[in-house]
């Protein structure tokens, strides 16, 4: 897991598993020539005891000489609706990530153990997880290290205390309030009574598990190619299922989209005989979206909402992130056949457009299907209005807006995606139309 020269952070709680794993690197170093570092996060759900934990860890740092970075996060604020325990493995990720860049990308060692691996794998089973899920916990992942994994928990603390060594404890985990702890207190030790070593029978079952996730993975590659953020379903539906619900959750996975259900997979193979637009809400805020011959993930697509009142020259909608540019011109739009100011906004349910070459109307809905646009485009690009009708879109000008031979003033309209390189401080001229 580590080679000579690398900067190490250990993940420090005060709780006896990181405590043992900051000891084993400590004593470690020298002989690996590792440098090695300590990071934790003050989550500031228990109040005085949460900065007794932190103190800890100062004082144990400074004791073994090992610089620790230390963060406090609101997680309870931050939470938002999500759950306590998942808030606070995000945070704790993405500030032992920071710490990691500021190092040169140093490897970051958690103290995940054998009583942890069965817990996730429980808790993953529970939900109804694909096979790498059920697996639980890799003992190294890109750059995150768990030279603990298959170490149990009363192991460490024997460690500890043959060393003279104290830790902190976690209150919350004495409780039955939070999921694992439910596992923990209630359902291991029936495990126990039935296997005494049921620790061993877990990790085994995990090594096994991920054994076949890459066999699968050597297959995805060999018939299906790279996995992206998207599904091309034409290659995508003749593969055996077992490679599809693989595919399904590494994309799913590669959006922010962590444990997907087996459910919520089932409902991703169906979007491929399902009409292009419909979606499929995952965790994170993340949407599997049918898109023609694609299935896209994405975080979750708010549609635009604004009503910008145009003038001649570059009107810049930050909101949309298009530019609408309206000149002098010989023919296109007669002016003097609209109600202006004109104003853009985005397409709106029951839309219609009088098409030039047809009689009667043609809805905003079917035309944009017509011309293949995006989820993300449908919901923001705009729609230019005069008055209450649609005087352009997509392109297309109302026909009962389209110069003619008496036309005295033309204007013409073109709109286009925001690039790299705008100003949205220069928002458009002064002119009126």
């Amino acid at each position: 897991m580590l080679y000579s020269g690398e900067n190490v952070i250990a993940a420090l709680s005060g709780g006896a598993d990181s405590v043992c794993l900051l000891i084993c690197l400590k004593k470690l170093s020298e002989e690996l020539g590792i440098t090695i570092y300590a990071a934790h996060l003050n989550h500031m759900l228990r109040g005085i005891d949460a900065d007794k934990d932190e103190q800890f860890c100062k004082d144990l740092c400074e004791k073994l000489n090992i610089k620790l970075f230390v963060k406090k996060v609101d997680i309870k604020a931050l939470a938002n609706g999500r759950g306590l325990e998942e808030t606070g493995r995000i945070e704790r990720y993405k500030f032992f990530d920071e710490v990691s860049k500021e190092l040169g990308s140093a490897k970051i060692a958690t103290a995940h153990n054998k009583n942890d691996l069965a817990e996730t794998m429980l808790m993953r089973m529970a939900r109804g997880c694909s096979v790498k899920g059920a697996a639980g916990i890799r003992q190294q992942n890109r750059n995150i290290i768990r030279p603990l994994l298959y170490i149990d928990r009363k192991e460490i603390e024997d460690y500890l205390k043959a060393e003279g060594q104290g830790f902190v404890t976690d209150k919350t985990n004495l409780s039955d309030d939070y999921t694992r702890n439910k596992l923990r207190h209630k359902v291991l030790p029936v495990l126990q009574e039935i296997n005494p070593e049921y620790l061993n029978a877990f990790s085994k079952l995990s090594l096994n598990l991920y054994r076949t996730v890459s066999y699968i993975e050597d297959e995805i590659n060999s018939k299906y190619g790279k996995i992206t953020d998207e599904i091309d379903i034409e290659k995508f539906t003749t593969l055996p299922d077992v490679l599809k619900s693989r595919i399904v959750e590494e994309c799913a996975y590669r959006a922010g989209a962590i444990d997907i259900s087996a459910k919520q997979i089932k409902d991703i193979n169906m979007l491929c005989i399902r009409q292009s637009g419909k979606r499929i809400e995952l965790p994170g805020k993340i949407e599997a979206i049918r898109e023609y011959k694609k299935i896209i993930f994405t975080k979750k697509l708010e549609k635009a909402d604004y009503n910008v009142k145009l003038f001649m020259g570059e009107n810049v909608l930050c909101e949309a992130g298009y530019i609408i540019t309206i000149r002098e011109s010989n023919k296109g739009i007669d002016k003097d056949k609209l109600t202006l100011p004109l104003y853009a906004r985005p397409k709106k349910e029951g839309d219609t457009i009088e098409v030039v070459g047809m009689d009667g109307t043609k809805k905003l809905k079917r035309l944009y299907a017509d011309e293949k646009l995006s989820f993300k485009e449908r919901n923001n690009y705009p729609v230019i209005m005069s008055g209450d009708c649609v005087a352009f879109a997509l392109g297309r000008c109302s026909r009962k807006y389209v110069s003619d031979k008496n036309t005295k003033n033309a204007i013409s309209i073109e709109i286009k995606e925001m690039g790299g390189g705008i100003d949205d401080r220069r928002f458009t001229k002064d002119t009126d139309i």
